[in-house]
């Protein structure tokens, strides 16, 4: 089967293609992403910013996280030069540990 045959025949979405929200999970921790620009949006979670992250995938964060209210009054200002670094990280609450998204260390 030559190429333009199974361009022809793929589908755009394909089982195994992963879908576009990034989750934090234990396989992303240690790992950067790199987000190019925010977009508040209202979901089924209440308000929420929406991050576009290089390689077509997105972030979402709670609306009242400190990624988003750096966000909001100015002091993050993702862009392609200088994106918003994230990471995964395990963090300790009332109900016990759970895993949410974090600034990363900035690079020199």
């Amino acid at each position: 089967m030559s190429d333009e045959e199974r361009e022809a025949t793929a589908t755009p979405e394909s089982a195994n293609e992963e879908k576009p929200t990034l989750k934090p999970t234990e396989d992303r921790m240690g790992r950067v992403f790199e987000a190019v620009s925010g977009t508040e949006v209202t979901g089924k979670f209440g308000m929420q910013v929406k991050l576009q992250v290089r390689g077509n995938k997105v972030i979402y964060v709670n609306a009242k996280s400190g990624i988003a209210k750096g966000l909001a009054n100015g002091k993050l200002m993702p862009s392609m030069e200088r994106p918003l670094r994230l990471t995964v990280v395990r963090k300790f609450g009332a109900k016990g540990p759970y895993l949410t998204w974090a600034l990363a260390p900035r690079r020199l």
